[in-house]
């Protein structure tokens, strides 16, 4: 059985002003994060659905082309594919807490901040193909934010990059 407490979840920056605590399952993550006052929204969307919960503090949340001032008890939804942002009221943090479905890789691979997500999530790094993934491998293409090399393509052969 997979079971951790919120304290042993590593507190990984996502940006300035933005910090997560992160646990995930096989089809689902659930991740703490606190926003600072005063942080810079980034508009996003993602192909996952996330719905919120807060847990303290104040929110200007934007969904699509609706906005709504949320705090503590509030909940809302995320459709998939849908850019949304919050922005942080007054002048205390808050902390929502997301849950995540289906799970999302790049909160998974995020890690301890050196690239393992292992730390974060309790489960080692794998592709969808099963293959372990070495820390720090970033996106394919790119160099990640770590300076991690990046990873080689796929050979045409269908094998995986660690079989390559």
């Amino acid at each position: 059985m997979k079971r951790k407490t919120l304290e042993e979840l590593n507190a990984v920056v996502a940006r300035p002003g933005v910090t997560r605590r992160v646990f995930s399952g096989e089809g689902a993550t659930l991740a703490f994060t606190t926003l600072e006052p005063g942080h810079t929204p980034r508009p996003h969307a993602h192909p996952n659905e996330q719905i919120v919960y807060v847990l303290s503090g104040r929110l200007r949340f934007t969904v699509g082309d609706e906005e709504a001032t949320v705090g503590p008890g509030d909940m809302l939804v995320v459709p998939p594919g849908v850019e949304h942002w919050a922005q942080t009221l007054g002048t205390e943090p808050a902390v929502d807490l997301s849950v995540f479905s289906p799970a999302p890789r790049r909160l998974r691979a995020r890690g301890s901040g050196r690239g393992s997500p292992a730390a974060m999530t309790g489960s080692p790094r794998r592709t969808r193909h099963g293959v372990r993934l070495p820390t720090g491998a970033g996106r394919s293409g790119a160099r990640s934010r770590r300076g991690s090399p990046p990873r080689r393509p796929l050979r045409r052969t269908g094998r995986s990059r660690a079989a390559a």
